[in-house]
C-alpha cells in the first residue's frame, strides 16, 4: 500500500510541476559533471582562479612585448628615415 502511495504523490508532484527544457536539463547535466570532475581531480575554487590570474599575466604579457617589439621596429625605421634624410641633405650640400 505504501508503494501505490509513493507512486502517486510522485505522480501528482511531477503533473504540478513544469517540464524542464532541454537547455535547463542540459545544463544541470554539465553542472553535475563540472561538479564531478572538480571533485575527482581535487579541484578548488582557489586553484582554478589561480590558473586565471596566471593565464591572464602570460596574456599581458604577451601583448606588452608585442606592443614593445613594434615601438622598437618603428623606431629603427624612424632612425634609418632619418640618416637617409641627413644623408640626402649632406650629399646636397657636398655637391655630390
Amino acid at each position: 500500500m505504501e508503494v501505490a502511495s509513493e507512486l502517486n504523490w510522485e505522480a501528482s508532484v511531477a503533473s504540478q510541476v513544469k517540464p524542464k527544457s532541454l537547455w535547463e536539463e542540459l545544463a544541470e547535466i554539465i553542472e553535475e559533471f563540472v561538479e564531478f570532475l572538480e571533485k575527482e581531480l581535487n579541484i578548488t575554487d582557489a586553484e582554478v582562479k589561480a590558473e586565471m590570474h596566471l593565464e591572464n599575466m602570460k596574456q599581458r604579457k604577451m601583448e606588452v612585448d608585442s606592443k614593445t617589439e613594434a615601438a622598437k621596429q618603428s623606431s629603427i625605421e624612424d632612425d634609418i628615415d632619418e640618416i637617409e634624410t641627413t644623408l640626402a641633405q649632406l650629399k646636397r650640400e657636398l655637391g655630390l
